[in-house]
Formats: C-alpha cells, sequence, structure tokens
C-alpha cells in the first residue's frame, strides 16, 4: 500500500468522525421563559413539545389538551383547542416541513395533522394509524415517524412510517427487550431522533437505556448502553400478566430526553430517580454520541435537562421532569 493511499484513508476515517472528542453543551445566557398559561398551582403541566427547526415551538398541554404556539424566545403566539376537539390524549409529535405537524393519539390509533397558518394551528386531516404503545416521534424526510407496536409486541416492529392521512407504509427494526412480549412491553416507551440524511432513526428505550440507530431496511447501525445505568425490573406472575419492580432503595434511572445539539451528534440524558412519583431527579447526566458511528464523544452532568433544540436555542427545565414552564438559553456546541 502506497503511503499516499494510507493518507486518503486516514483523512476519510478523520471526515466520517467529524465531532472532536470532549466536545459538550455550553449553556449561554437565557433569553427567554417559555410559560405555560395558567400553570401556577402545577396541575398544567407540558405534555408534548416540537420544534420546526427554524423559529417556532410547539407545545400540547397535559391537563387541558391546548395547543400553543411560541416564538424562537419563549412569546405565546396563539392557544387553540385543536387537540382537545380531534385527540383523546395527545402523544408524540414532530414538524414535518416547517409549517406541518402531526400528532399520535394515545388513547387511540388515530393521528391528527395539522399546520401554522399565520402563527396559529389549523387542521389538516385525521386518519387512522394501528400503532399502539406509542412513545417518541420524528420526521424521517417529512415523513412522520412513530416509536410502538402495530401488533402485538411478540410480531410488531418498533418504528412506524405515516403517511397523510394516517396509514402505516411502512414497519421497520426489531423491538428492544429480546422475543418475550412482557420484556418487549416493558421496554416499549421510547424517543427518538431522526437522522433523514443517512435514512436512520436513533431510537433510545426509556427503561432499559440502550440506544439503537436502526436503517429504514431495520438493520442496526450500531448500539450504545450507558454504563451504570439501573433499570426498573419486572414480573410475569402469568404468561398474560407483567407488573414493575423497583430496586429495593427505591432509585432507577431512565432515559428521558433525546435531541441532536449539533450536527453529527445526538445526546440523550439520564435522570437518576427516587420512588414512583419523582416530580424532579437527584441528577442529570448527558451523554453525547457520534450520531454515525455512536462512539461516545463526551459526558455532561451540569447541564439541566434539555426538551427541545432550535439554532442557537436550547429549551430546558432544570431537574423538573414534569415541568410547567422552560428557559430558553443560548446554545454552543464545541471544546471546552
Amino acid at each position: 500500500m502506497t503511503m499516499r493511499k494510507v493518507l486518503v484513508l486516514l483523512l476519510s476515517a478523520l471526515w466520517r468522525t467529524p465531532q472532536a472528542l470532549g466536545q459538550s453543551i455550553h449553556l449561554g445566557a437565557q433569553v427567554g421563559t417559555l410559560s405555560l398559561p395558567s400553570a401556577t398551582t402545577g396541575r398544567v403541566q407540558l405534555n408534548g413539545i416540537a420544534t420546526n427547526g427554524r423559529d417556532r415551538v410547539v407545545v400540547s398541554v397535559g391537563a387541558t389538551r391546548e395547543l400553543l404556539v411560541f416564538t424562537a424566545d419563549g412569546r405565546l403566539l396563539s392557544t387553540s383547542s385543536l387537540l382537545r376537539d380531534h385527540v383523546g390524549s395527545p402523544g408524540a409529535m414532530a414538524f414535518l416541513s416547517p409549517t406541518t405537524f402531526a400528532v399520535m393519539d394515545r388513547a387511540r390509533p388515530y393521528v391528527l395533522w395539522a399546520r401554522l397558518k399565520d402563527d396559529s394551528a389549523i387542521f389538516v386531516a385525521g386518519g387512522t394509524a394501528e400503532v399502539g404503545a406509542t412513545g417518541g416521534a420524528c420526521s424521517l424526510n417529512g415523513t412522520f415517524v412513530v416509536a410502538g407496536f402495530e401488533g402485538t409486541p411478540e410480531k410488531s416492529h418498533i418504528l412506524h412510517e405515516v403517511n397523510l392521512p394516517g396509514p402505516v407504509v411502512r414497519s421497520f427494526g426489531t423491538p428492544l427487550g429480546g422475543t418475550e412480549w412482557a420484556a418487549r412491553l416493558m421496554l416499549a416507551p421510547s424517543l427518538v431522533t431522526c437522522a433523514s440524511a443517512r435514512g436512520e432513526v436513533v431510537i433510545a428505550s426509556q427503561m432499559s437505556g440502550e440506544i439503537r440507530a436502526i436503517t429504514t431496511q431495520g438493520s442496526v447501525r450500531w448500539t450504545f448502553t450507558p454504563p451504570h445505568f439501573t433499570a426498573i425490573t419486572y414480573q410475569s406472575p402469568t404468561s398474560r400478566e407483567m407488573r414493575y419492580v423497583f430496586p429495593a432503595d427505591s432509585l432507577w434511572d431512565m432515559v428521558e430526553t433525546i435531541f441532536a445539539p449539533a450536527p453529527g451528534v445526538v445526546a440523550f440524558q439520564i435522570t437518576h430517580l427516587y420512588g414512583t412519583q419523582a416530580d424532579s431527579a437527584l441528577s442529570v447526566s448527558t451523554y453525547f454520541l457520534d450520531s454515525q458511528t455512536g462512539q461516545l464523544i463526551s459526558t455532561q452532568s451540569d447541564l439541566p435537562l434539555v426538551r427541545a433544540v432550535l439554532p442557537g436555542r436550547l429549551y430546558t427545565t432544570g431537574k423538573a421532569v414534569r415541568a410547567v414552564s422552560l428557559d430558553v438559553h443560548h446554545l454552543k456546541w464545541g471544546a471546552p
């Protein structure tokens, strides 16, 4: 092998790994607050959040099922009853374009399609999407991708592409948790982020901590499991029954968020929790991975929970698991 060829191979390897080890998020000045109306009692809580990748943030409110539209710096633009009128239990939500977004109904196999017009959300269509136990959602080249089951846990795939007005057009990816129905059902709560350029979805099991990058053909490109993750276990007293079992000291971990802070990077955050009704985390650990290889770039222990990202903006909730407002900060990614 010639020296020239060796040099080309080395440069190619460096090019495929654009993120230098040790890089992390630098939280800049707070530039705004995204507050939910009537949230002073703490009973009105953020249920879901999605950004359009440019300048808009859409939030669904848990108690009232209102849909709120905000600017990038947290100024409220509009409030609508769109979800309350069409969706029983708002779930996974994602923008498919700067103005179009979709919302899954956790109460029934239904998906709502909506768009922003003059900064207000208006109904476009609703349709049947046979996906149950839905978790996270993201946009893959304009297609709504949802984590969940399209049948029984034994036979289902874990990821599903849904088209307007609602049919599932493709399902792919082996569910996390092996082959037993109970383990798959236990690990069903998942968070996802899409890498459209590579046709991949990164999915994180909230309960086991396992992270996978899965292609639309269903192949696993890489996996990552954080060290020292304390998972909830389960018992299956009968062949069709399951219940969760917490550690003896009631201390356990959960993957709380997943997001892309910079091109070529996927981040996920683990909350260390106490008990079954934890409103806040004892600690938050953030892991940054190279999205192409799954290689660990760095970890961070001083970052609050990140609920959403826009260019130059980060939406955080401190250690609050059930948030009623978000702080909007400047975001910078780079070396220390």
